[in-house]
């Protein structure tokens, strides 16, 4: 992993070598942005034949977020959630959550890096566990259930003169026409699971093969992805862009149980989706976005997804 890691630094700093800075929003060099979004991850178990699903989700209602963008330096994100009420605490649990997002936006290329982390989680399909399950009682969770996600990406422009990938996620530039280009690159990412108890409670595991009484999972991938992008421009400082982008590559794949270690290769498979509608002036801009990501990483006998849809209101300023 450090391998790949110190090769991944040393692409970034050859792709920003060979570029000139472009000029984006004029005499604007620092862009501040807030908004709120619903926060939609989950985290899937299904079994070999995908006959048996297990759909753990942490209790979070939404996030409000704070981001600072320094044009040609380096944006910085921080998310944190809003408060549970008391009766949704007994019912679904407390989730600790953290985080942390870091971007590097150029006219050519676009670097993102994270950091996110949850703890405790509970069942949404707390039937398949118990059958007598009813949706008035509480959930089945797992309170010391932990997940935490870290990589990177970078993602080419191939045609950034037609299309400007920044100007939809970070703002910092306005495209004044509509036009479309090809992307590609690569992300570096390491997903870790792990838990004091089964992940899978023990009254279905035996639907579940050889890695039912997993507690711990690392996943570690090279993701190797592609796409296209394209903003539809209506009317001045207006914009609608849609990017979608499908990638595969190599994963490092650890599991454990009490009984079993396993580690081995395997292929992960991403889907990362983009939609975004929004207002960019000289002064300020506004708009909404959704943003979607997918990773199933495999063992043995099952298969373990995450899926995040974040859908976002935002607001910020130039200055």
């Amino acid at each position: 992993m450090s391998r790949l890691l110190t090769l991944s630094l040393l692409s970034i700093l050859w792709c920003h070598s060979t570029l000139g800075q472009t000029d984006r929003m004029g005499s604007s060099k620092v862009h501040l942005k807030t908004g709120v979004r619903p926060l939609g991850y989950e985290f899937k178990i299904d079994n070999a034949d995908e006959s048996e699903t297990l759909l753990y989700k942490p209790n979070l209602n939404s996030q409000i977020f704070i981001s600072a963008t320094i044009e040609d330096v380096i944006g910085v994100f921080w998310g944190f959630k809003t408060p549970n009420s008391e009766s949704d605490q007994l019912r679904k649990g407390s989730t600790e959550y953290d985080d942390w997002r870091f971007s590097f936006p150029y006219e050519r290329f676009r670097i993102n890096a994270y950091w996110v982390r949850y703890q405790g989680f509970y069942i949404e399909n707390s039937s398949t566990v118990d059958p007598t399950w009813n949706s008035s009682q509480p959930y089945i969770r797992n309170d010391q259930l932990f997940n935490q996600s870290t990589g990177g990406s970078l993602t080419w422009i191939h045609s950034p003169k037609d299309f400007s990938l920044i100007a939809a996620l970070d703002q910092t530039d306005r495209q004044k026409s509509s036009g479309g280009s090809w992307l590609y690159g690569f992300a570096i990412n390491e997903s870790v699971f792990n838990s004091d108890t089964a992940m899978i409670p023990t009254a279905i595991q035996s639907r579940f093969g050889e890695d039912a009484t997993i507690t711990e999972g690392r996943f570690r991938s090279l993701i190797f992805q592609g796409g296209y992008g394209y903003t539809y421009v209506p009317f001045e400082n207006w914009s609608a862009t849609l990017a979608v982008q499908l990638g595969f590559g190599p994963q490092d794949s650890f599991v454990k149980g009490p009984s079993f270690t396993e580690s081995n290769m395997k292929t992960a498979r991403v889907v990362d989706a983009l939609l975004n509608l929004g207002y960019n002036g000289k002064l300020f801009f506004a708009g909404g976005q959704i943003q979607s990501n997918q990773v199933a990483s495999q063992a043995r006998s099952i298969t373990l997804s995450s899926g995040l849809i974040e859908i976002q209101a935002y607001i910020g300023f130039h200055l």
